[in-house]
């Protein structure tokens, strides 16, 4: 597989783990189990930076002329 479907791939794996570990956020917080929501913050926040560059990553292979 090519760099920009192996990019394309990741930005939906990155946000499928986005939205679980948000998921879990909210019911930590509603479960008031604070480093629940703290652990799954972090990957979250993590998750999102890592589709972000995976984001323009696929940008730069899919307009490279």
């Amino acid at each position: 597989m090519g760099k920009k479907r192996v990019a394309f791939f990741s930005i939906f794996l990155f946000l499928a783990i986005n939205v679980v570990s948000l998921s879990n956020v909210i019911e930590g917080y509603y479960g008031e189990e604070s480093g629940r929501v703290y652990t799954f913050m972090s990957a979250a926040i993590v998750s999102t930076l890592f589709a972000a560059i995976a984001f323009f990553i696929w940008r730069k292979e899919e307009y490279k002329k």
